[in-house]
């Protein structure tokens, strides 16, 4: 059953919908858009005969109920719920699958924590095959079940891996004289030799097998097929195949690249490549990426969005060359192994901004020529670099004159690095972004198309998993925001836009740099669902000389293990009651000025990782509410107030109540005389 011409973008409930449809075999509900869906239960419940329903862009985003959503359709053997993002927020999940026997599901982006999905009836399926994300496994412990994904073929009851990959022809003619595994000399191809289980050429699919010749008419294509492959270094180089500069688009989705290794000079030469399709492309295993895409100058714009590389060392010269591509987005590259990053980006002279914020550079030894040659660069972000074991930068920012404005603030370079690169020559109209005294220091939001800084005043919020804000940032309490920045994207985007951003990044939210007087509930549970997955929440840009409210600021932020309150000003703050309530992550207090701070009450409450409260300038002089200040903060140890002269306190109930590690508490500095029992 298709439902292609189904509008459901306003529907907000489907339940059971499909109920007791016991005819049904099969369903595609994949063009489905349910950004408001918020009751799914018993949609397909008694659906007895449904063999497969594909569920691949179905949005759960505000669902919070899914009981016996699949319930009694015992005949279902493949699902593909790989779009159902967040699971901890449904709060119903009863006999979701009681009565179905599943042979494979795909929950490759799901994003469930706390496993809930493991403890419904799926968590009990035998010879189950599982596709999830390998860097965020869901079932861990598989017992008779596979860990694998795969194109599931229900009639052989196993997994089936076509393995090819479409290769599209511009206008110009091909010619293999000697077929795909060997070059124009007749030497062999040895990145492709006994690769190559067979090609079909052109739309008639007429075939080859590696060894025999054949020619292309202009815009044609070929597929290659594969009996065993295990790395596509140099595939298409052009040093080894000529018709590789022919080459206008490329199509991974069929590609099994699980157990991948080497991408090495993968796309090397390939000067009229334009489109790469990376759907399905695995790269968790990949440990060289170096040269990758090197020469490719008509590529304008590339989707590495689904690319994995904890476990890549090498990326030299990666874009090396790609002089057409105007805009890169690697917010999702995991760089810590990386050593070498020589020529990364070298003579890309279209690139206006690179944002590699999330760049871990720590072991990198060498970024000679990394961004030289990028003479349209305009802005840059460089701000976490680490640049303490760098012995080579040599012409890192040669060529790059057009420069307005770059980020280092957070930048480690204990041996000054930075001052032996292009960096000290640029003109005087450079902006940085540093954190030190500078005549030219101003961090921003510059405008490339206004050339100038917008706004100095913003708050960096960075997230540990997925989240959707369908109906875009916006609450009673974030009416100051003049506009976010999303890292994945780099686009600038209203408070009421619709966003979404990636596990392990971050946005960056601006205001008019005319200071508020309010933070109150701005990161609070009880307005928005997705402050949990907050890790970490920057301030050190913000400006905050007005502000006198913090109440509940942090209300529910239950992962959120730090804040940098770096020049933060709190001087005019009276009120911080339920401030950091139920931040059960939170490791450590941050220092503030309290002076004025009249209401501590539930300030702590729930912060169950805090060990000990030593705070000698923490003024609680004219504090009056201590109500549940540290009420279940269950690892606090040690607290010392007794330097403080807290004489108006009124309110002490249950201020340490479940504190059951408290073996030191000085509150000498407290007067008593006031509090109501």
């Amino acid at each position: 059953m298709s439902f292609s011409s189904f509008d459901v973008s306003l529907v907000t409930t489907m339940n059971s919908i499909f109920y007791n449809c016991n005819s049904l075999k099969e369903i595609d509900l994949s063009n489905f858009n349910t950004p408001k869906i918020t009751d799914i239960r018993s949609m397909f419940y008694g659906c007895t005969e449904l063999i497969s329903v594909n569920l691949s862009n179905f949005q759960t985003t505000l669902v919070t109920n899914i009981d016996g959503l699949f319930s009694g359709c015992k005949s279902l053997k493949v699902l593909d719920i790989s779009s159902f993002t967040i699971i901890s927020k449904i709060k119903s999940i009863n006999n979701m699958f009681t009565d179905v026997d599943l042979k494979y599901i795909n929950i490759y982006n799901i994003d469930d924590e706390k496993k809930r999905i493991v403890s419904t009836e799926l968590g009990e399926m035998k010879n189950l095959t599982v596709c999830q994300n390998p860097e965020n496994k869901i079932f861990t412990e598989l017992d008779n079940q596979k860990d694998q994904c795969c194109n599931y073929d229900i009639e052989k009851d196993m997994c089936i891996f076509t393995n090819y990959i479409i290769i599209y022809y511009g206008e110009e003619e091909v010619n293999y004289p000697y077929g795909y595994e060997y070059d124009e000399y007749n030497d062999v191809n040895i990145y492709r030799q006994g690769k190559i289980e067979k090609i079909l050429i052109g739309d008639n699919k007429i075939k080859v097998n590696g060894t025999e010749p054949f020619n292309l008419e202009p815009n044609s294509k070929i597929e290659v097929y594969f009996s065993n492959i295990t790395s596509l270094k140099k595939f298409f180089s052009s040093d080894y195949d000529i018709n590789s500069e022919n080459i206008v688009s490329i199509d991974f989705s069929h590609l099994d690249s699980s157990s991948f290794e080497n991408l090495q000079e993968l796309f090397s030469g390939c000067s009229s490549l334009k489109s790469i399709d990376f759907t399905n492309f695995d790269t968790s295993k990949i440990t060289d990426m170096s040269y990758m895409f090197s020469g490719c100058n008509s590529l304008k714009s590339i989707d590495l969005s689904s690319f994995r590389t904890s476990n890549t060392s090498k990326m030299e010269a990666m874009f090396s060359g790609c002089n057409s591509l105007s805009s890169i987005y690697l917010s999702n590259f995991n760089t810590s192994l990386i050593v070498n990053m020589e020529s990364m980006f070298y003579d890309c002279s279209s690139l206006i901004s690179i944002d590699l914020s999330n760049f871990d550079t720590s072991l990198v030894t060498n970024m000679d020529y990394m961004f030289s040659g990028c003479k349209s660069l305009k802005m840059l972000d460089i701000s976490y670099f680490n640049l303490d074991k760098i012995t080579q930068v040599s012409s890192m920012f040669d060529g790059i004159e057009k420069l307005r404005y770059i980020n280092i603030y957070h930048i480690i370079d204990t041996n000054y690095i930075s001052e032996q690169t292009e960096l000290v020559e640029i003109s005087d109209n450079l902006i940085i972004c540093l954190n030190a005294p500078y005549d030219n220091n101003r961090c921003c939001y510059f405008s490339i198309m206004e050339d100038k800084c917008i706004s100095s005043n913003y708050i960096e919020v960075y997230y540990e998993r997925d989240v959707d804000y369908p109906n875009g940032f916006y609450n009673e309490n974030r009416k100051a925001i003049k506009f976010i920045i999303n890292t994945d994207y780099q686009s600038q985007i209203n408070v009421t836009d619709e966003l979404h951003i990636y596990s392990g990044n971050k946005i960056t939210i601006y205001f008019d740099d005319e200071p508020i007087s309010s933070l109150k509930s701005f990161f609070d549970i009880n307005f928005d669902n997705n402050v949990e997955n907050i890790k970490f929440i920057d301030f050190s840009h913000f400006n905050s000389r007005q502000i006198t409210d913090l109440s509940n600021i942090f209300n529910g932020c239950s992962s959120l293990k730090s804040v940098d309150f770096t020049n933060f000003d709190s001087s005019k703050v009276t009120d911080m009651n339920h401030m950091f309530f139920d931040c059960n992550s939170l490791e450590s207090i941050p220092q503030l000025n309290t002076e004025q701070v009249t209401d501590m009450s539930y300030m702590f409450s729930g912060c169950s990782s805090v060990v000990s409260f030593n705070k000698s300038n923490f003024d609680i002089s004219k504090v009056t509410k201590m109500n549940s200040m540290f009420y279940r903060c269950t690892l606090l140890e040690s607290i010392d107030f007794s330097y403080n002269n807290a004489s108006g306190l009124t309110n002490l109930d249950k201020m340490f109540y479940g504190c059951k590690s408290l073996k030191y508490a000085d509150l000498s500095g407290f007067y008593t005389i006031n509090v109501i029992i």
